[in-house]
C-alpha cells in the first residue's frame, strides 16, 4: 500500500469519479484505476461499485475512506513551514499492521527538524471475502 494509491482512492471517493480524481491529481485516468485496483487486490475487498454512474463506495469502501481521507489530508498538511512555526508535529496514520513500519520511517525521515512528532495510529482491519 503506497501513498499514491491512497491519494488516488481518497480523491476518487471524494469526487465519485475516476476521471475527476485523475484531473485533480494531474495524473492519467488509467493510473488512478490501477492504484484503486492495487488497493482492492491488497485489501481483498471491493472499494467501489463501478456499475453505477457516478461510481459509489461500497460499505467496505466507505469504512476505508473515513480513515484514508483523514490520513491523506494530515499528510498533506505536513510542511516544513508548519514544522518551523510549531516544532511539534501531529501525524495521524491509518494503516494495516503490515505497512505501519514503512509509514513511520517515512514520516521520521522526511521531517527531521521537528522537535517532537506525535503519532496517532489508527489500525485498519481488513475483511476477506
Amino acid at each position: 500500500m503506497e501513498l499514491k494509491q491512497l491519494r488516488s482512492f481518497a480523491a476518487t471517493a471524494q469526487l465519485n469519479s475516476i476521471s475527476k480524481a485523475a484531473k485533480k491529481l494531474k495524473i492519467g485516468q488509467p493510473t488512478v484505476t490501477t492504484h484503486i485496483q492495487q488497493l482492492e487486490s491488497e485489501l481483498e475487498i471491493i472499494l467501489f461499485d463501478r456499475v453505477r454512474r457516478p461510481i459509489v463506495l461500497t460499505e467496505e469502501g466507505k469504512a476505508f475512506a473515513n480513515t484514508v481521507i483523514e490520513l491523506v489530508e494530515s499528510i498533506d498538511n505536513i510542511s516544513p513551514n508548519n514544522i518551523i512555526n510549531n516544532k511539534d508535529v501531529v501525524v495521524t496514520i491509518g494503516a494495516t499492521y503490515d505497512i505501519i513500519p514503512h509509514i513511520l520511517f517515512d514520516v521520521i525521515k522526511n521531517y527531521p527538524i521537528a522537535d517532537k512528532i506525535f503519532i496517532r495510529l489508527i489500525t485498519l482491519a481488513t475483511s476477506k471475502q
